[in-house]
């Protein structure tokens, strides 16, 4: 069994830390696939809080007739413990692109 330690820094999740693990469906296991398993300097993006509850409220399940606010974070730590892993992640802006 893995456990995932998932961290945000700044941004609109600043100061959450997710926990879960590898393959419960947790949202620390979708952020930590979103950031390629965690990888040093790989940048993914979230959804807006607000957005992300908007689209639920209305039961929109076609995000893309819906603008989203996308938020741009960074790995930028990351520390393996036998059978647990912590990820950090720092927020870079809502504007910038991802390298992938």
């Amino acid at each position: 069994m893995l456990k995932i330690n998932f961290e945000f820094i700044g941004g609109p999740h600043d100061g959450s830390i997710l926990e879960g693990v590898v393959g419960e469906g947790s949202d620390a296991e979708r952020y930590f696939l979103f950031s390629n398993w965690g990888r040093i300097g790989q940048r993914f993006k979230v959804a807006s809080d607000y957005d992300v509850a908007t689209l639920s409220r209305e039961r929109l399940q076609d995000e893309r007739r819906h603008y989203f606010q996308r938020h741009f974070y960074v790995v930028t730590d990351r520390f393996e413990d036998n059978d647990e892993i912590w990820v950090s992640a720092r927020y870079l802006s809502a504007s910038v692109g991802s390298r992938r």
